[in-house]
């Protein structure tokens, strides 16, 4: 039989090159880990960038904004300063009307060569926040539907690990290889209305980026409260003598602190968990919403690698820092593998 070349008809009928057509089934499926693994890296490298670069000016920026102030909690307030932190990195000029993303690009789209690869990361510097709906949730990703746009896309579910279908998120997507990203972090919307989410959709998208603090810290403070209350820090908490890449790192540290006073550890050990988590932090730049999971994690890995032996297993952990056996387990892995 001859070979049908792919731009003649295809044999079918339906009036289609057979490339269009029988022939596309011939092509492989392009596995994407390769293509998002280097866009992970390009993600964690942007915020290590700014940090190392532009802390200070990105600090005084976020300082500066009028709805800084009205919020009182600080676990709202930091993740708000997160928060503010990736809309600037991308919207905000700090040097010469250039942003930090179009610092950070310059320096970087030469060094990757994949063409998929670039274009995901050459979309980023267009990317605007916007609230998004869960539809819904399985063991390794979600489905979120962008509310004022009507359109579906997947993210990784260890992002959004506590919400659940129906909950509503704010935040920035990044655009990977067939799936996005938020940048650092999302946030839950806590008692979100009707009337708040009606006046949002009637945004287009250079007005919501515009109003996009104003939007983040009305979000953050509606009547509801997020179902784990904050843990206050230790009286005298070495961890405040540390500083941290990000707030929500130093709230890992505080949590973790806490526990192990209570439970009676020596000042050294905990000294050396704040140590091994700060090593963890700059070596990897880790993205997350609930700082319990990892103060958890880092508790266990402290009783297998300093002292020797865990005391408190897994299940026991989680019961006392609220979080879940399994993502203690996947936390204390991505610790020791950074360490080691």
């Amino acid at each position: 039989m001859r070979k049908i070349r792919r731009n003649e008809p295809c044999p079918c009928g339906s009036g289609k090159k057979y490339k269009r057509c029988h022939g596309a089934a011939r092509v492989m499926e392009v596995d994407p880990t390769r293509f998002n693994n280097q866009l992970d890296e390009l993600h964690r490298g942007l915020y290590r960038f700014a940090m190392q670069n532009y802390r200070g000016e990105l600090g005084d920026m976020i300082s500066r904004h009028p709805k800084y102030s009205p919020i009182e909690d600080e676990e709202r307030m930091n993740l708000y300063k997160l928060g503010l932190t990736a809309w600037a990195m991308i919207h905000e000029p700090i040097e010469h009307d250039q942003t930090v993303f179009d610092i950070y690009y310059e320096d970087q789209r030469n060094k990757t060569k994949d063409a998929r690869v670039n274009r995901a990361f050459t979309a980023w510097q267009d990317v605007t926040p916007s609230i998004y709906e869960v539809v819904s949730i399985t063991d390794e990703k979600f489905h979120i539907r962008d509310i004022r746009i009507n359109e579906e896309t997947t993210v990784r579910a260890y992002e959004m690990s506590s919400v659940k279908e129906g909950d509503f998120v704010i935040g920035m997507l990044l655009p990977f290889v067939q799936r996005h990203e938020f940048l650092l972090a999302m946030f839950e919307l806590f008692g979100a209305d009707e009337e708040f989410i009606d006046r949002i959709k009637a945004l287009n998208d250079e007005e919501f980026t515009k109003e996009y603090p104003a939007i983040l810290a009305h979000a953050l403070t509606m009547e509801n409260t997020p179902s784990e209350p904050a843990i206050e820090p230790a009286a005298e908490a070495s961890s405040e003598e540390m500083l941290w890449d990000n707030p929500l790192y130093g709230k890992v540290a505080e949590i973790f602190e806490e526990h192990m006073l209570k439970k009676e550890f020596d000042e050294e050990h905990i000294a050396q968990g704040l140590e091994i988590w700060k090593t963890f932090t700059e070596k990897e730049n880790p993205t997350f919403r609930k700082p319990e999971s990892y103060a958890a994690a880092l508790d266990y890995v402290l009783q297998q690698r300093v002292l020797g032996q865990a005391n408190q297993s897994q299940k026991e952990l989680a019961q006392i820092y609220g979080t879940s056996p399994t993502t203690i387990s996947n936390n204390r892995k991505k610790i020791i593998e950074a360490i080691a």
